[in-house]
């Protein structure tokens, strides 16, 4: 489960970065705050969860560009296994922030879990074409890391197992940290299916 909760917290992060700038009604927070904190430690149903979907939608209806509210209720619908909802959640969140790739990257992730194979191949091969016309992000930065695993799974998701993996080996030799190595030798030894398992167990 840690994977998938590391690949939620990376996109989040990165988008962060444009969320730093955008101010967010104090009404917004206050919602993003009783769900998170108040709500979402004792949500143990599926009912007690959907109230807390339902305070991040409040949060949301206020605010469309508070993207922690987004994140957490996308995580939240996965948590709770409802990824057709998680899919049409990462259609609205790419129409406030088209140019997240690594938001493409979860939901090809997710349209695969759901047997959704050819879509997610649209959005898998529509995200290697930016990969590949995009800057690599800073040597040594956070971002480059979630800028190579995204990419070298995502030529795994295509088929490109060799050249999907090559990035992925480079990556794991210089990863300093054991525990993120471990993942990273994780993607490589499994295969697409074990994968998206992996991200969305």
């Amino acid at each position: 489960m840690r994977v998938f909760f590391i690949t939620l917290f990376v996109f989040s992060s990165i988008l962060c970065h444009g969320q730093h700038q955008h101010e967010v009604p104090n009404e917004a927070k206050t919602l993003y705050k009783i769900a998170h904190d108040d709500y979402a430690p004792t949500a143990s149903t599926s009912d007690r969860m959907s109230e807390v979907i339902k305070l991040l939608d409040k949060a949301i209806a206020i605010d469309s560009q508070y993207y922690e509210a987004w994140a957490a209720k996308l995580g939240y619908q996965c948590q709770l296994h409802w990824f057709e909802l998680a899919i049409a959640t990462t259609a609205d969140i790419t129409r406030i922030f088209p140019h997240e790739t690594s938001l493409l990257f979860f939901k090809g992730i997710l349209q695969f879990r759901m047997d959704h194979e050819v879509a997610a191949t649209s959005t898998f091969r529509n995200l290697l074409e930016r990969y590949d016309t995009m800057p690599e992000p800073p040597a040594g930065s956070s971002e480059q890391k979630t800028y190579l695993i995204n990419k070298g799974l995502t030529i795994r998701m295509l088929g490109g197992v060799v050249d999907g993996n090559k990035i992925l080996e480079t990556l794991a030799a210089n990863e300093p940290d054991a525990a993120e190595k471990k993942y990273i030798l994780a993607y490589i030894k499994a295969s697409r299916e074990e994968i998206v398992k992996m991200m969305t167990p």
